[in-house]
């Protein structure tokens, strides 16, 4: 193995509550929200989707004009007008009054799957027009960005906290305030759209804001495959300015050039969240085993619910744990060397990924890729 001047390996998020449906992409929430009132937001409406179990709700959408909804492209991508549907007239999910089939679905041309989430854009042209009555009305598009500490109205279906697996039956309203994008990038950025100068590398230590070392970042290589709605070639490597100073807590890690056999023991460690419920942090870093779990297994859990484990990535579970957001990028180590990076969990991050396995990117597959960016 090379001498490591600078590597860490990290990827997009775990997030995550970032994968799509049922990855951490997930669709959003509306946390510490009340129940909405009646006609306080006759354009709400429920994009649903004809999945395994039947019509079921996906994403939140805007009545606006005379026959349109207004919605994100990332809630139409790879669906037509026959398999998703348009309901609204009402704030129980369940009992709305109104449904109106779809004509067409215009993605931003821009939008694609490599575009991570810019130009998020998608209008659907109802086949009725839509009639205007105490709960139903269309809303006007903003001309202008309001400015930050603007106050806003937020309404979905969405889950309630993070932890919860059911979606509320009433509309879900909250205000929120605006903010503005360089402190929107400066609190929930990624490595991905920063320079390196904008990022730094801590270290040696257990306490998450006491580690002993530094060092800036020299360069970001992220995988030209990676791709944010997949989820797939999760691969990063950051080169630090400094070189690595080894000593009785601070170390390199081989990489695995062969990926470790199915039920092999397993080692993740991070600062990640501890439950899927709460948004803080661990002070100290953090430690559970876990045991490789078959890429054929995985999918067989996962392709039903709408995600592929590709073969980029490796999979493993543990009966009461699982990483969490914030352990992105993390190590997964079987015999000391480094087998997976942390990449994506189910929703709410369950302590029984034993049920939903937590994926990883797997570092054999892409050995090439990786050590030669080694310095």
């Amino acid at each position: 193995m090379k001498t490591i001047a600078a590597l860490v390996l990290v990827l997009g998020l775990v997030g995550v509550d970032s994968a799509k449906l049922t990855t951490t992409l997930a669709n959003g929430r509306v946390v510490g929200g009340v129940p909405a009132t009646a006609g306080q937001a006759p354009w709400q409406v429920s994009i649903q989707v004809n999945g395994w179990f039947g019509w079921s709700h996906n994403c939140g959408g805007s009545l606006t004009g005379k026959r349109s909804v207004v919605t994100a492209a990332h809630c139409v991508e790879g669906y037509t007008k026959d398999t998703l549907k348009i309901q609204y007239g009402g704030l129980d999910r369940t009992a709305l009054a109104t449904e109106n089939p779809i004509d067409t679905i215009f993605e931003h041309e821009q939008w694609n799957k490599e575009s991570k989430f810019d130009y998020d854009y998608a209008v659907i042209t109802l086949v009725n027009d839509i009639q205007s009555t105490s709960n139903v009305g269309t809303i006007e598009l903003a001309q202008t960005t309001p400015a930050a500490g603007t106050a806003a109205d937020l309404t979905g279906w969405g889950r309630t906290q993070g932890g919860a697996s059911t979606l509320p039956t009433d509309l879900q309203y909250q205000r929120l305030s605006i903010v503005a994008a360089p402190d929107c990038n400066a609190r929930y950025g990624t490595v991905e759209g920063y320079s390196a100068a904008q990022l730094t590398i801590k270290y040696d230590g257990l306490g998450r804001t006491s580690l002993k070392q530094s060092s800036t970042i020299s360069k970001v290589d992220i995988h030209a495959n990676w791709n944010s709605q997949t989820i797939d070639w999760d691969y990063c490597v950051l080169t630090l300015t400094n070189n690595i100073v080894k000593s009785s807590t601070v170390s390199t890690i081989e990489l695995v050039q062969t990926a470790p056999p199915n039920n092999s023991p397993a080692d993740l460690t991070g600062w990640g969240k501890t439950s899927g419920s709460t948004n803080n942090l661990p002070e100290n870093l953090q430690y559970t085993p876990m045991n490789i779990v078959s890429r054929e297994e995985c999918n067989k859990i996962w392709q039903p619910a709408g995600q592929t484990v590709t073969d980029r990535m490796i999979c493993a579970a543990n009966a009461k744990a699982s990483g969490c957001n914030g352990d992105s990028g993390g190590p997964l180590v079987v015999g000391g060397k480094l087998v997976g990076i942390v990449s994506w969990v189910y929703r709410g991050c369950p302590a029984n990924t034993v049920q939903w396995p937590t994926a990883y990117a797997d570092v054999a597959n892409q050995y090439t890729w990786l050590s030669t960016r080694i310095q």
